[in-house]
């Protein structure tokens, strides 16, 4: 046996043993997995009007069809998100990856507003670490 700890699942395919965490440890990380997801989330589209709305230039943009243009698109999964939606967290986490290469490029490419945009890069991030988290700790359907 060239894994001991694993075993076949599919052809190609390895599965651990010892499955998802069990118990109380596997109900507090998705506890807490669930409620980053929430928070960043949030902070995220926080992050989107305080940057376009509220900062004065050259560090915000001040343009109010801005931050609403950016600001929608994160209304779409939030209901999803805020329910636990295992399907609204992942296209949450491909609407997110708009928003990390967004904040990359401005943070690259505009000094001024280099703080608002890796501070949207950190949100991105913390959540799409949360969504991996949370998906790896639900139950799968068979």
């Amino acid at each position: 046996d060239t894994a001991p700890h694993r075993t076949p699942y599919r052809a190609g395919q390895w599965k651990s043993r010892a499955g998802p965490a069990t118990g109380i440890r596997a109900g507090y990380s998705l506890i807490v997995a669930a409620r980053l997801l929430a928070i960043s989330w949030l902070a995220l589209l926080a992050t989107q009007l305080a940057w376009h709305v509220l900062l004065p230039p050259p560090h915000g943009t001040r343009n109010i069809w801005l931050a609403v243009l950016l600001a929608v698109p994160l209304l779409l999964p939030l209901k999803g998100i805020l329910e636990r939606s295992i399907r609204s967290i992942t296209w949450g986490g491909y609407l997110s990856m708009l928003y990390l290469v967004i904040g990359v490029t401005e943070a690259w490419a505009n000094p001024p507003q280099r703080i608002p945009a890796l501070q949207q890069v950190f949100v991105v991030v913390i959540y799409v670490a949360a969504a991996v988290a949370f998906s790896r700790q639900v139950p799968r359907k068979s």
